[in-house]
């Protein structure tokens, strides 16, 4: 609402809202902004339509980026917060927009029936072990984490992390408190050994290169949100390959 109301630049036009329910099927949801493979299905809707100055290309392009805004200055998080939530709740983006006619932001949300299924699937099989000995610490890495669609387990010690490393295949990075010690040495040559295939991603040591491939000083700690997402995404796409 607030961007709608922005890019009407003073002038007069209409701003609507509208809520509703629509049968997706995989041509439609093919439009949407990082589906991630949604399901066909009901999907209730909730609109913003604005008659403002509208989005070229070029905006389009980096709408979803961190900080990212067309007005001049950094504005905040704005639609990249916005998505994070989205994809949480597994569900997605449309937006429409032309210059001098004006944009709408459709978001797409699953039934209630459809959250369950996908759910039953195994889609919040976590995928980060946040490991740190401070509990605020790590629920705070937790929340952002979560916000952002990512499934997460938190341990306090080394060994704890190691025993869900050996229970959770399918924990692929672990963000580690650097300086964290091991009684082989340091924590993060201690979690590579248990499980060859994890990466480590250190809290805290912004400057070093940490356990060669496996591990990446690049975010602080305390945790600053889009840093750690940021950083979070990277370790993961590197992993992969991408």
């Amino acid at each position: 609402m607030t961007n709608s109301a922005e890019a009407l630049e003073g002038r007069r036009g209409v701003i609507s809202v509208a809520t509703g329910v629509v049968d997706a099927d995989r041509q439609y949801l093919s439009r949407a902004y990082f589906d991630d493979g949604l399901p066909e299905g009901r999907y209730l809707f909730l609109e913003v339509s604005d008659t403002g100055v509208g989005m070229g290309e070029e905006a389009l392009a980096h709408l979803f980026e961190p900080h990212f805004s067309s007005k001049g200055p950094t504005r905040g998080l704005g639609l990249a917060l916005v998505l994070g939530i989205v994809r949480a709740h597994h569900g997605a983006l449309q937006v429409y927009s032309k210059p001098d006619v004006g944009t709408t932001v459709r978001v797409l949300l699953p039934t209630a029936a459809g959250a369950r299924h996908r759910h039953m699937d195994g889609l919040h099989t976590p995928s980060v072990l946040v490991l740190d000995h401070d509990q605020g610490i790590r629920g705070m890495a937790t929340r952002i984490l979560e916000r952002w669609g990512y499934g997460v387990l938190e341990a306090r010690d080394v060994h704890e992390g190691a025993e869900l490393l050996r229970q959770q295949p399918s924990v692929q990075l672990v963000v580690l408190e650097a300086g964290l010690m091991a009684d082989e040495g340091s924590a993060a040559e201690f979690l590579c050994g248990v499980r060859d295939d994890v990466r480590v991603l250190l809290a805290g040591q912004p400057n070093g290169t940490g356990n060669g491939d496996h591990a990446m000083s690049a975010v602080s700690r305390p945790f600053a949100p889009v840093e750690l997402v940021t950083a979070v995404r990277a370790a993961l796409g590197r992993r992969a390959g991408t």
